[in-house]
């Protein structure tokens, strides 16, 4: 993949997939020069469970995010982590009978509300 900016490459990302065509590791690359590694990981039922990269600072690799689903597969909640892994947020979601998203909801690491979203939908003609 090439991301550019101002019509001009500015990086490039390179996606390693395992054999059910999953992508585990992204590599960016700058001029060349190799960045840092991000590294997806799945469940069972080839679900994306966690977006992990290595913090040189904390020598180890931490999440990004991280996913748990409803059984019939669709996501529950999302836990997005600050750079560092020091604070971060929750994201809990709920669905319609229809299937589409009905509500999401966003706490804290002191699980305290801080967003909240609600959607509706119309048919039109």
């Amino acid at each position: 993949m090439l991301r550019i900016r101002n019509e001009r490459v500015s990086s490039e990302i390179k996606f390693l997939t395992d054999e059910k065509g999953n992508v585990i590791e992204e590599q960016s690359y700058r001029k060349g020069v190799p960045g840092e590694k991000i590294y997806y990981y799945y469940d069972d039922e080839n679900r994306l469970t966690d977006i992990v990269r290595y913090y040189d600072k904390l020598a180890r690799l931490l999440p990004d995010y991280t996913f748990d689903y409803y059984p019939d597969s669709r996501i529950s909640e999302m836990r997005t982590t600050q750079k560092g892994g020091a604070d971060y947020f929750i994201w809990k979601y709920a669905y319609s009978d229809t299937g589409l998203k009905s509500k999401e909801l966003c706490y804290n690491k002191q699980k305290k509300l801080v967003g909240r979203l609600e959607y509706t939908y119309e048919t039109r003609k």
